[in-house]
C-alpha cells in the first residue's frame, strides 16, 4: 500500500505496512529476511528448546561427535531438523509463516 508523504530528498516511493505479516514481507523484499512473533507461549518455547537440544545431541552422535563437526565447521548447523524432532514442523505450519508464504 502506498501513501503520499512529505517530500524527502532521495525518497522516490514509500510503503506503509499495516500488519506484522505485511512488515515481514516488506523486510524480506528489502533485506532478504525477517523476524516475526510466532505467538508461541513460554511453555511451548521451553519445550521447543528441549527438542532443539535433543536434535543437536542426536546430530552429534550420528555424525562423529561434536569435535568432528567442529573440525569441519558444521557444529552450529542442524541439517533437516525435522528428521530429528517432529516439533520443528510446527514452525513451518505457523499461520503467520503460511500467510507470508502465500503472499
Amino acid at each position: 500500500m502506498r501513501r503520499e508523504s512529505a517530500q524527502r530528498y532521495g525518497v522516490i516511493e514509500q510503503t506503509v505496512s499495516g500488519t506484522d505479516v505485511a512488515r515481514a514481507c516488506e523486510s524480506i523484499r528489502h533485506l532478504g529476511f525477517s523476524v516475526i512473533d510466532g505467538g508461541y507461549s513460554g511453555e511451548w518455547l521451553e519445550n521447543f528448546s528441549d527438542a532443539f537440544e535433543r536434535a543437536r545431541q542426536r546430530r552429534d552422535s550420528e555424525h562423529g561427535g561434536r569435535e568432528t563437526l567442529t573440525a569441519i565447521d558444521e557444529h552450529n548447523t542442524i541439517r533437516l531438523p525435522l528428521s530429528y524432532e517432529p516439533m520443528f514442523l510446527e514452525l513451518v505450519a505457523n499461520a503467520k509463516i503460511l500467510e507470508i508464504a502465500d503472499i
